[in-house]
This record gives C-alpha cells, sequence and structure tokens, in this order.
C-alpha cells in the first residue's frame, strides 16, 4: 500500500522496536508497528523533520513523536472579530468612519 500512494517510511530514532508483547514478565515479541508516512514532496518540504520512539509507561505501545526542527509555520490570516468591548472607547466611532472613508469599505482591512 505505500508503494501504491507513493508513500516512504521517515524512519525512527530510539528504540527499534514501538511494540512488544510480554508473557510472564518475558519478551516474547518486539516489532516496529507505529511509524510516519511521507511523500517526496513532504520530506523535500520539512528536510530536517524526524520522527522519535520515545519511552512507553503503561502501554505496549511506545509512543511516537514528529519533530519538525526548524519548522516555522507558515502564519495564516485570521478572520476578523468584533470585539464589543471596543464599543466602550469614546474614539471608535471616529476611527471606523477614517476607516470607512478610505474608500475601500473594508472596515476590518482598513483599520
Amino acid at each position: 500500500m505505500m508503494e501504491q500512494c507513493n508513500l516512504i517510511d521517515l524512519g525512527a530514532t530510539g528504540s527499534t522496536y514501538t511494540w512488544t508483547r510480554k508473557e510472564r514478565g518475558i519478551l516474547k515479541v518486539a516489532k516496529r508497528l507505529d511509524r510516519a508516512l511521507g511523500d517526496c514532496a513532504w520530506r523535500t518540504t520539512f528536510p530536517e523533520a524526524y520522527l522519535e520512539n520515545l519511552t512507553r509507561n503503561y502501554s505496549d505501545h511506545r509512543p511516537i513523536f514528529l519533530r519538525g526542527v526548524g519548522f516555522v509555520p507558515a502564519k495564516c490570516v485570521r478572520p476578523f472579530r468584533f470585539q464589543a468591548a471596543w464599543l466602550t472607547y469614546k474614539d471608535f466611532p471616529e476611527v471606523v468612519y477614517k476607516a470607512w472613508d478610505k474608500g475601500e469599505h473594508i472596515v476590518p482591512a482598513s483599520l
């Protein structure tokens, strides 16, 4: 399925195995079941990212943590939110009128 979807295993640091099964306190089976996948475009976009297999405490699975070294998410444009408290400022109507008079009639952008 990974091949058909053009996905690659991102590899991991830490323990080789992410799942273990013990019987009577003796390790019987250990496998790498949990992993992270990405395509070539993702790997090119995040070349420093890596997966870390963390220490397990209560589960038979180790938690995995995808680290994005040096990754800074792009700031997205936040939608305009009106704050009712703005109405309590004496200069509020004047600020809105000036923004409206700029001719764009997009008050949030003009403010």
